[in-house]
Order: structure tokens, then sequence, then C-alpha cells
């Protein structure tokens, strides 16, 4: 059998239309379904969040920061937010302060007001009387109220480290985010044992993007507390928004250890494995957090991007379908059905539900798997509009592949260059970079610069050792008359296909996998 290894242009360019869209698909892992579900109103999933509530829900967006409200519902032996282990009062033994105190760690923050208002009309030089009236104002939303109350406490004691602490909080819900990291500081600066201000630094650094501080302030705040579970919540979201993979998994580990039952950390724990690529571990967890709490819908979503990867399609569409089913707003498992909906070939289904996403959020991730399979039905006045339009709103890597892949159709090698050459010096992730690199050299190997595509795809095995590079990278050593180098290349691509290779339609891939073999059938 005599193969021609200068792979004629057109073959090439049919093949890197394959192999790019579904390389595409595996960079968003695939979701699920037949039917698409009724579309009424569209959130954002919840990424990991630095919001406070003072509930264990899963995580939610960013909003207010924290109160220091007991956030286990049960008695405290510590309480964080306080100058000592017992929150300032609890020596008063007045009958009305102690209902007034109860009543605020009972949430009936409108039966404070009237309670402490007695206390004060009879001690109107009593510090905490004013710290729980201010807090319950606050906490009611009249945060001027609830600052003029503070700063009377803080006026009576100057060194009440708690009040300082509430007073940044307030300061911070009224957005003035410097007087809320002046009280903070000063807070800490007279008790640093105040978990809760330690939690509200690590959000406001968060917010500036001061990772390495936010991580500090949050790491201190379980050490002070290690009931702080929403401290946490946040410190294993935390590492996972960093790709710090393997701390996140250790961190979410002990924080499981002390509460069972935060089964959003179990879920970021799980997709923390994925990501290490420890699917077997990640699978059990996940596995284990459904069993306790089947209704949980971020347990499924996850598991569901496990078990796409690992090539099980219909456990990955049962799991995507539970996900919608018990979260009908979950944009992201709408959008990566749609993914998984293109993979599938099944294009017109997916813009069919994207179509409907579209109409509520220009999501650019919606945006650009709309444009997939429009350019798969050779729509591609269509698929250009997507693609551009994703990339109106942000530097989408995916979106130039897209738009370079037409340009190679129609025999546009420059502006395709272009295109991949602004995407690469754009910011990406390391796998979209990798992605990028890779398709340049694919680009560089239908131009016959065999030496350019050799580099390029070198970069992103190095960067991101996806089986199929290797496939590629074989065909640029053949044709550079590297033969020894390019066995190793496909000998790798064959015995090593990996989860994300493991994505295409098990046509394609064996048809890659056959020309594999038989090209090294030639060179041997």
């Amino acid at each position: 059998m005599k193969i021609d290894f200068k792979t004629p242009p057109s073959w090439l360019s049919l093949l890197m239309l394959t192999t790019l869209s579904l390389l595409i698909l595996a960079a968003c892992t695939p979701p699920t379904t037949t039917d698409p579900l009724p579309i009424t109103r569209l959130v954002a999933t919840p990424a990991p969040t630095i919001e406070i509530p003072s509930t264990n829900t899963p995580s939610a967006t960013a909003a207010s920061p924290a109160s220091d409200t007991n956030e286990t519902g049960t008695t405290h032996t510590f309480q964080p937010g306080d100058p000592t282990l017992t929150p300032p009062g609890d020596n008063i033994t007045d009958a009305t302060f102690v209902q007034g105190r109860e009543a605020y760690w009972n949430r009936n923050y409108a039966r404070v007001i009237p309670l402490m208002d007695e206390i004060i009309t009879q001690d109107p030089n009593l510090a905490p009387a004013y710290w729980y009236r201010g807090k319950a104002y606050a906490q009611l939303g009249d945060f001027q109220t609830g600052l003029v109350d503070i700063n009377k406490a803080i006026e009576l004691d100057p060194l009440y480290a708690s009040a300082h602490a509430d007073r940044g909080w307030i300061y911070a819900n009224l957005g003035d985010r410097q007087k809320a990291m002046d009280n903070f500081e000063y807070a800490l600066s007279l008790d640093p044992s105040l978990a809760k201000v330690h939690h509200n630094m690590g959000r406001n650094y968060y917010e500036l993007g001061n990772y390495e501080q936010a991580l500090f302030h949050y790491a201190q705040e379980v050490a002070i507390d290690p009931h702080r579970r929403l401290g946490w919540q946040d410190l294993v979201i935390i590492n996972h928004d960093l790709a710090n993979y393997q701390q996140c998994a250790t961190t979410a580990a002990e924080a499981v250890a002390i509460h069972p039952d935060l089964f959003d950390v179990i879920a970021t724990q799980g997709d923390c494995h994925r990501h290490l690529g420890q699917y077997d571990e990640a699978k059990q967890i996940l596995d284990d957090l459904l069993q306790q709490n089947p209704n949980h819908a971020n347990g499924y979503y996850q598991r569901a991007r496990v078990t796409a990867e690992l090539n099980y399609f219909d456990a990955a569409i049962a799991d995507y379908t539970k996900t919608l089913t018990l979260q009908p707003d979950h944009l992201n498992a709408y959008i990566y059905r749609s993914t998984l909906y293109v993979q599938t070939n099944q294009y017109q289904l997916a813009i069919t539900e994207l179509d409907q996403i579209l109409a509520f959020t220009n999501d650019p991730l919606a945006l650009v798997t709309r444009g997939r399979a429009h350019q798969h039905l050779q729509q591609y006045d269509r698929a250009i509009a997507d693609y551009e339009a994703a990339l109106n709103q942000t530097k989408a890597p995916l979106a130039y592949v897209g738009l370079a892949e037409i340009a190679l159709q129609q025999e546009d090698y420059e502006k395709a260059a272009t295109l991949l050459e602004n995407g690469i010096n754009g910011p990406s992730s390391q796998k979209d970079y990798a992605f990028l690199l890779a398709t340049r050299g694919q680009l560089h190997l239908q131009q016959a610069n065999y030496p350019a595509a050799i580099e390029d795809l070198s970069t992103a095995i190095e960067i991101h050792p996806i089986s199929i590079y290797h496939y590629h990278r074989g065909l640029a050593y053949q044709a550079n008359n590297q033969p020894t180098l390019a066995l190793d290349d496909y000998n790798a691509f064959i015995n090593t296909i990996n989860p994300f290779a493991a994505d295409y339609p098990a046509a394609q891939l064996n048809a890659l996998i056959d020309d594999a073999v038989a090209r090294k059938q030639q060179l041997q």
C-alpha cells in the first residue's frame, strides 16, 4: 500500500475541519438530552463564589459581604466577628437585653430594634446595645441608620473591634470599598482572631484581583474557626478558579471531613479531580455525593462532565438531563448540551436550543457553539456572524479557530494565519493556547512548512498533551523525512487515545486510527 505522506491540501482541509471541530467540543466538555426543555429564565451557572449568605446554600452569585450571623444555626462556642471568644454583651443579664440579643442570633431583626431601643433609653452609654441595633437595621437593609448606631458604639468604645468590623461591612454594602477595607484592617489590628473580617478581606481582595491576599485571608478564616462553612467553600473555590486543582482537592477533603454536608464543596472537589485527570476518584466522589443528596443539581452536572470525558455519553446525557430537571435555569448545562448536539451531528437541534439561549444572553460560548453548528451546515455567513459577535465580547480563542477554519476552506491562508496569530497573542487558558498553536501547526502542515508545524505542535503537546496532536505531528515528521519520530508519534496516538480524543465520534476517530496504522506499515 503506497501512501502519499505529503497529504493533499484538500484532504487535509477536510481532516482539519473534522478534528478541529471535535477538539473545540472537547475543550468545552459535553452535556445532554434529546428534546430541548422549555426555557423561561436563564441565569449563568453559579460559579464558585465569595458571597457570604447566612445559609449553607450552594454557591450563589456574589452579593453583599458577610454579616456575622451564626452560619451553622447551632449554639456557638466561638462566634466569628467578636472581639473575644463570646459576643459582646454576653455578660449582660438584663432580661430585655437578653431577649434582643437572642432575637438577633435567631435572625428576628425587626424584634431586635424595639428591645434595644428600650435598653438604650435606660442606658444611653451601653455600646453593645447600639451594636446589636445597628446590625439589625443593616440586616434589614437600612444601612445608613445602622451606620449611625455602629458609629455610636465605636464612639462609646473606640477599641470595639467587632463594631469596626461591622462598620466595614456596612461601608461595603454602601459601595465604599476603601472605607470598608480601612475598617476591616483596623478591626484586625485590634483583634486578629476575627474570622468574619478575614472572610470579608478575602472577598474584597478577590474582587480586586489580588488572589494571593484573598487566599491568605480565607486560610486565616478557617484556621481561626474551622466551623466557618462558607470560609471553607470560598477557599476551595478560589483554588479551583486559580487552577490550583491539587490544593483545591486537598482543601475540599479537609472541609468535608469537618462538614460532611458541604455538598457544593464536594461537587467542586470532584471537578478538581477531573481537572487532574483522576477520573475514577472524581466519579466516586460525585457518586457518593448524589447518594447522599439525590437532588443536588451541581453534582449531576459535574458528574456529567466526568462521564462525558470518559466517553460514556449515555450516562452524561442522563446526568445533564437531571441537572436541567432540577435547575431549569442552568445556563451552562444548556450550552454544553448544545455542544453535544453539534458533536453528534445534530446541528439543527443545537441551533434551535442555542437560539432560545441567545434570546436571553449573548454568552460567548453559546455564540461559538451555534457558529460551529452553522459552519457544519455550510451556513458560513451565519457562522461568521456568531464568531464575530463572540469576539466583540471577549477574545474567545475558539471563535478565532472557527473563523480560521472558514478561511482555510476558502483557501485564504493569509487570513487564517492572521486570525490564529490574533488568538495566540490574546488572553487564553493554557489548554486554549495549546489548541491555537496546534491549529496553526496544522495550517503550517497544509502549507508544507513542516519545521514550523513541528514546532507549534510540539509546544502544544508540551502544554496540553492531547493524543490527536501526536497524529498531526506525526504527519509533519513523515513529510519532513523524519520517519523514526513520525513512528513514535503515530504509536503515541494509537496507544494513548486519551479522553479528549475519545470525544470523537467513533467513525471519525477510527478513520484517523486506520490512517495512522497504514502510515506505520509504510514506514516500518
